[in-house]
């Protein structure tokens, strides 16, 4: 673990400078995370790091908030390793963590490989791309396996859908999933949770679940 003497409050890319990344840009912000573009050798990697809060808001809030990201991202990187061999899910996932001042927190970066293409909401010359058929059953069956992993989404949405330079969409950000085994939870319900999800997606007339 690191110890990184910076405000949690007001940091960027200069953690990921600070834990020895290479960075060249930064990708988008959205939910709980800020993601990075960088490499590591020949490897194109995106970095992932929570989200930092509004600052309108108090610093109490401020702190529970990043606190709140962090577990999120947390999360995702769990979902990562239970899905490693789950052909549409990035693999080779690490994570990395450290303590920031002055709350003394832990701080958690996610390193997975970067997947080049679009979003599925900027797809078609950054307006909304609708699936062929055969791209929507590739990504049914990319959560039919994640299920069976024991994971549900709970975030299957436009914006989490990679359309790959290969023409394969890639499916991301598990900050919500959910696992099997958790107590609280019907599995059952949120697996339809999943499918109803990409049911409402421009593309649901290919649908067959």
């Amino acid at each position: 673990m690191v110890n990184l003497d910076i405000d949690v409050l007001d940091f960027n890319l200069k953690v990921l400078e600070l834990m020895g990344f290479h960075v060249d840009s930064r990708l988008d912000q959205g939910g709980f995370g800020e993601v990075y573009r960088g490499s590591s050798g020949r490897s194109m990697r995106a970095y992932k790091l929570p989200a930092v809060p509004k600052a309108n808001l108090s610093i109490k809030k401020r702190v529970e908030k990043f606190a709140l990201n962090n577990a999120h991202l947390k999360r995702e990187f769990e979902a990562y390793v239970r899905t490693f061999n789950v052909r549409g899910v990035p693999s080779s996932a690490s994570i990395f963590e450290a303590t920031v001042r002055p709350f003394d927190l832990p701080l958690y970066i996610i390193d997975r490989p970067f997947i080049v293409g679009t979003s599925l909401d900027r797809a078609d010359n950054g307006k909304p791309k609708t699936l062929s058929h055969e791209e929507f059953q590739y990504v049914q069956e990319i959560i039919g396996n994640c299920h069976l992993s024991g994971i549900c989404c709970l975030d299957i949405a436009a914006r989490n859908i990679i359309v790959s330079s290969r023409h394969k969409p890639v499916l991301i950000d598990f900050g919500t999933a959910v696992f099997r085994e958790e107590s609280g939870i019907n599995f059952e319900e949120d697996r339809d949770l999943d499918f109803r999800a990409l049911r409402s997606l421009s593309y649901s007339r290919y649908s067959s679940v």
